[in-house]
């Protein structure tokens, strides 16, 4: 079978889109790439967002319409898995769309080039009309993926392995290792990566910039409650670690490296809920320490900072300041310095210092 011929299955959920239904299905089905399905999996949207689809369905016979009740976007993609008939899976948000009109040509062609699993390209973020270019995969996509850095970089300092959209999956990789979405309402892409990273995929990288992800305050993400469900996505790769690993030496040996994961998931949960906390507790250092409090009492949690503390692992980090803030933190949630804690992270944020451990640093004053 030619190249070309290799269909790739789009998968969106939507769910109250209809503002951007139609700047990212342009986006899509203008691709080079023609050889492709779109699945739309409509998700009780209280707009016109399936009428929207159903348009879209009559126009182009590439394009399938699924209704779900209300379910979270974990169930929406699982459907559009099933119902998938490309060799080839790519995520896509309704709310995003792809800036390179060649990118999915791009990405399936490097699959079909070095026989990887995953093909990752750079992306662009849309913050408030303007377009800020993330941190790229340069620097760790180098790097021996078993090594300490190309995980903490990939999926936390970095992030872009942590993301389903701007990627193409390779169907069989994911049907084989039996890898699908979670019921959680939040992190649910970084578990599913997690969960490829622990299976072994193996990864071809594109420093092409193809995908506009789009910084939607109405979005799942932007809705949290403030406690925004890391840890309950750390819980649950826990638990499914536990039981991927059994009694298999070989998994147990990768287990170690999920570990990792979980802790530094721990980590990052906690700092980002806390700050998440001073926005919207309206308390200030008071909601700060109480969702530091909920981090240190939980026991995972507990065990997670104990061994960042010890740092076997993280020692092994080329970048100074996360070793230091990695240690420093784990410090105070392990002797239970809450209060500290909360002062130093209102700090950060009163001097905007957390904007640059995102990954498009520091933005204009609004």
């Amino acid at each position: 079978m030619e190249e070309k011929n290799k269909k790739v299955t789009v998968i969106v959920p939507v769910h109250d889109a209809q503002e951007y239904l139609d700047e990212m299905l342009q986006s899509v089905l203008n691709q080079s790439y023609r050889e492709m399905e779109v699945l739309l999996i409509e998700n009780g949207s209280g707009d016109q967002s399936l009428q929207l689809c159903r348009r879209w369905e009559q126009k182009d016979d590439r394009i399938r319409v699924y209704q779900e009740e209300i379910c979270g976007i974990g169930k929406a993609r699982n459907r559009g898995m099933r119902e998938a008939q490309g060799e080839y899976l790519c995520f896509v948000d309704a709310d995003d769309y792809f800036s390179d009109l060649h990118i999915l040509d791009k990405m399936i062609r490097i699959l079909e080039q070095t026989g990887a699993d995953l093909a990752v390209c750079n992306y662009v973020r849309l913050w408030k009309e303007r377009l800020l270019p993330a941190a790229g995969h340069e620097h760790f996509s180098i790097l021996r993926p078993d090594s300490e850095d190309f995980r903490f970089q990939g999926f936390f300092s970095v992030g872009t392995l942590a993301y389903v959209w701007g990627k193409v999956y390779r169907k069989s990789f994911l049907t084989d290792h039996e890898i699908h979405f979670s019921d959680l309402e939040y992190g649910e892409d970084k578990v599913f990566n997690m969960q490829c990273y622990a299976c072994g995929a193996r990864y071809a990288f594109l420093e092409d910039r193809g995908y506009v992800y789009r910084n939607n305050e109405q979005s799942v993400m932007h809705n949290q409650n403030v406690h925004s469900g890391w840890l309950d996505a750390a819980h649950y790769f826990n638990a499914w670690t536990n039981d991927w690993a059994g009694k298999d030496q070989d998994r147990q040996k990768q287990s170690v490296y999920c570990r990792e994961l979980i802790a530094y998931l721990i980590f990052f949960g906690a700092f980002f809920d806390a700050k998440e906390s001073d926005k919207k507790g309206y308390r200030g250092r008071r909601a700060v320490h109480r969702m530091l409090k909920c981090y240190g009492r939980d026991e995972l949690g507990h065990r997670c900072f104990l061994s960042l503390l010890r740092g076997v692992r993280s020692k092994m980090l080329s970048q100074r300041m996360w070793k230091w803030m990695l240690f420093a933190f784990s410090a105070g949630m392990s002797f239970h310095l809450y209060a500290v804690l909360a002062l130093g992270i209102r700090f950060l944020i009163r001097h905007r210092v957390d904007e640059q451990l995102s990954d498009t640093g520091l933005r204009e004053a609004q």
